[in-house]
């Protein structure tokens, strides 16, 4: 379902933030961004529901999001071979380009707008 003009998303839309909620308990923070909390933030939203969403390959979010935090807490670690680092550059990148249009279309969707497709 589209919302309508004037209807609950657009008065959403329109408000402001309340001051009085701390904006740290607007987001997630129990957890690294993998998929998991990926798909619960987007299921929160309505995002899940979008085809374009059902289609982004999430699955080595998982794997990325443990080799930062084995960087991020200090692991003797061995750097990825320059083959597997420009994978794991092409994955990332794609999935930023991917997951902003895919939102972005969504956005439209949700307020009447075209999608670019």
């Amino acid at each position: 379902m589209i919302p309508q003009p004037g209807g609950i998303w657009a008065r959403w839309s329109n408000q402001g933030l309340d001051r009085s909620i701390e904006t740290s308990d607007l987001v997630m923070r129990f957890s690294n961004v993998n998929q998991e909390v990926v798909e619960i933030n987007a299921a929160a939203i309505g995002l899940v529901k979008c085809a374009a969403f059902q289609r982004l390959k999430l699955g080595r979010l998982h794997d990325l999001v443990g080799r930062r935090n084995e960087i991020g807490h200090g692991a003797i670690i061995e750097p990825p071979p320059n083959e597997q680092f420009r994978d794991l550059w092409d994955f990332t990148e794609a999935l930023i380009v991917e997951y902003c249009n895919t939102f972005t279309d969504w956005m439209r969707s949700v307020s009447g707008e075209t999608a670019t497709g």
